[in-house]
Formats: C-alpha cells, structure tokens, sequence
C-alpha cells in the first residue's frame, strides 16, 4: 500500500494569510482539539479523526500529534468533514512517531468534527498501546485582524486552545508479522528486508508502510538498530537469532 508522504494543495492567497499569522495575540475564549480512543486489529489500516469542537470562524491551525511507530506507523492524511473549503498540508514520517497537520481557511472554519483523518497501520499487537498525544495545537481567529499603525493586516489573535488525548490498542495476534518480512514479499526474511527498514527509518518516501513490526530487537522504537538487527540476523551472526516480539 502506497500513500504521498505530502498532502498538499495550497493557493497563493492561502500563502500569504498563513504569513500575516506570524504576528499573533491570544484571544479570549477555549475551543477543543481531540482524539478519540481507537483500536484495531494487527495488519489493518485504522482512520483515526482529529476533531474540533465549537469552533467559529477559524483562520489556520497547526497540529502536532505524536504516536509509539512500533505500535502503528502514519500512512496517510486526509480532509476532514469541516474543511471542505480549506487548505491542508500534513507531512509524517512512520518511524518518527509524529504526524503535522496544518490548514488555512480564507473562509473560516465553523462546527464540530473532523478536520483530518490520519490513517495509521497497525504493527503491533496482542494490546499493546500507544498514546496518541498532542504536542502542540495552535488556532487562528479570522474575526480578529491585528493591524499595523497604516491600518495594514499584519496577523490574527491567536485562540486559546485546549486538547484531549486519547490511547490506541492494537488487538489480535501477530499472525506472522513478526518474521521480519518488513517489505511484505513473503517468505524468511533477507537482506532486502532491512535495507527498506533502513529506508522507513530515515523517512524517504515510498517506504513510509511496513508489512511487520518494526520494533525488531525489543527497543520499544522502531530506529537504524532495528534493521542492523535485522541484517545480522540474515548473514546469521550469533546472537541475534531471535526477531522481537517473538
């Protein structure tokens, strides 16, 4: 399964408000950004839904989620249900463990619900969790304009924003997604196995899916000594006989 590492389709008015958003001042008043607690079976492909409560007339936001990459890996972004006339750009790397949302509205965003929808793959299993956890969330009032002395718009109020976190569990047996087959090809691992993990690890793109938990030597991250793991297990030096989890 493939997915674009960046979803992005930005106008140039859109550039030149998300700019004037530099200058900012807090505003009064508390919206809700949220995640609801999900869980999914080892092997699926999870939508999990940021959401926006009562918001009203929102210029741009900018979203920072973070995730355990050896429980479940980002592999996709898309539009939520309120932002149907808004930008938005994400950028994620599965092995880093965050997803950044960003999106402009030059009409404002107004409502409850989704405004992105990440879609996570499920590598781990047996209900192990992750937290999904907001390390920043910022929101822009387009009703508040702050002006220079000529009467130029040079930002917006920022709004005060509050966030809830929420935990994913990955369910289900492993079902052979521990054999290092982390290209998916089938069969024993081989070298090819651990240089795409090598591949996921740095972020480049068209290796952001892995077909089996990444968490090869029992880490707790999904990192390069990973697939060094993985690789000495291929040319069969001692000691690393075992693929983790077993």
């Amino acid at each position: 399964m493939e997915y674009n590492k960046m979803h992005k389709h930005f106008k140039t008015p859109v550039y030149a408000m998300v700019l004037l958003l530099v200058c900012t001042v807090y505003a009064a008043g508390a919206m809700t950004v949220y995640v609801d607690d999900t869980s999914g079976d080892n092997g699926a492909t999870i939508d999990v839904p940021i959401s926006v409560s009562s918001t009203e007339n929102i210029g741009a936001m900018d979203i920072s989620l973070t995730y355990d990459p050896a429980v479940i890996t980002a592999t996709g972004v898309a539009d939520g249900e309120l932002i149907a006339d808004a930008d938005l750009t994400a950028n994620y790397t599965g092995a880093s463990g965050v997803v950044n949302v960003s999106l402009a509205s030059l009409n404002g965003i107004n409502g409850t619900g989704a405004i992105a929808v990440i879609q996570f793959k499920v590598v781990g299993c047996e209900d192990v969790t992750s937290p999904l956890t907001f390390s920043s969330a910022d929101a822009y009032d387009l009703d508040k304009p702050i002006t220079d002395a000529d009467g130029k718009v040079i930002g917006y109020e920022q709004m005060t924003v509050e966030t809830t976190n929420a935990t994913f569990t990955a369910t289900g047996e492993c079902d052979g997604n521990n054999t290092g087959d982390i290209d998916g090809s089938g069969g024993d691992p081989t070298m090819s196995d651990a240089v795409y993990l090598a591949k996921h690890v740095v972020g480049l793109s068209g290796y952001e899916t892995i077909s089996a938990n990444g968490d090869i030597d029992d880490s707790g991250d999904v990192t390069m000594s990973d697939a060094v793991y993985l690789a000495k297990h291929v040319v069969g030096l001692s000691g690393y006989e075992t693929l983790y989890p077993e």
